[in-house]
């Protein structure tokens, strides 16, 4: 069966960022001694996730790569539900390009530009992200996160848009965090107040407890351990 493909508006700009990316990033490598990142990150609930990218020497030069996320197989058991068997991997391919920020006080310290693209589901998404840090005498770091996207499914005709600000403390004596995170999704269209706390306990292992939907009636709660490399 021959199945016609449809290039929007956001694959048109996520190709051109591709061919931008693939011809920058090798010219890049004879100039960075780490042009290409591995990270691994697992957590409690079995699943894995691998993002391979490059990184570029020059500020213009997109940034390229993949991320994929799986479960970890179980055996099955004679008790088991079938609905709990591993879902197969998910994953997108992705390109970035990030600016500097001016410097000035109130300017963002950088500014990523980021295309992702889902093979399986044909869903696109153009996200735009800004980031400010501060360091506020020698206890304590404050971070300000905030993404505003677009997001392209096939069987939609216009895209629909999804936001997150997110306020991060960091406690660097005892390497504690706070997140204050409101989050738009485009599945219902609602904004979600969240907040989150994440305690490091070393060598890449770290523990959170969160709540969710802080204004619904029946907020989420969920503690979770994680582990994270980098090569």
């Amino acid at each position: 069966m021959l199945r016609t493909a449809y290039l929007s508006p956001l694959t048109g700009f996520a190709a051109c960022l591709f061919a931008i990316s693939l011809g920058g990033a090798w010219s890049a490598q004879a100039q960075d001694a780490r042009p290409v990142s591995v990270d691994l990150a697992s957590d409690d609930d079995r699943v894995y996730s691998m993002t391979v990218g490059t990184t570029a020497s020059q500020w213009w030069i997109p940034s390229v790569g993949t991320s994929v996320a799986f479960e970890r197989d179980r055996r099955p058991a004679p008790s088991m539900d079938p609905g709990d068997a591993a879902a197969p991997p998910s994953g997108t391919v992705w390109t970035s390009l990030t600016l500097s920020g001016s410097g000035r006080p109130l300017s963002l310290d950088a500014t990523v530009i980021q295309v992702q693209v889902d093979p399986k589901t044909s869903t696109q998404t153009v996200s735009v992200t800004g980031s400010r840090a501060w360091t506020i005498g020698t206890a304590l770091a404050a971070s300000l996160n905030d993404t505003y996207a677009l997001r392209q499914d096939p069987d939609t005709d216009q895209p629909d848009w999804e936001a997150s600000n997110a306020l991060r403390l960091d406690f660097k004596p005892s390497r504690t965090a706070l997140v204050a995170e409101s989050i738009r999704s485009a599945d219902d269209g609602d904004w979600h107040a969240n907040l989150r706390a994440e305690q490091a306990l070393g060598g890449g292992l770290s523990v959170s407890a969160s709540v969710e939907d802080l204004t619904s009636t029946t907020p989420t709660r969920t503690i979770l351990a994680s582990f994270s490399h980098q090569w």
